[in-house]
């Protein structure tokens, strides 16, 4: 995995989990906005098990 790989995944992560948080309520628009940044974190790899 490159260096610039991970830059880009770490800001799309990043972009996914601010448009998730512009969403007070839970609505439609927030659930596919939090479904998209957890596939997107287990896609990712990133997900640490203890």
């Amino acid at each position: 995995m490159t260096n610039d790989w991970r830059k880009q995944l770490d800001a799309q992560l990043k972009d996914l989990a601010i448009a998730a948080q512009q969403y007070t309520d839970l609505t439609t628009e927030k659930r596919i906005a939090l479904t998209r940044l957890i596939n997107a974190i287990w896609q990712s790899d990133k997900l640490v098990h203890p």
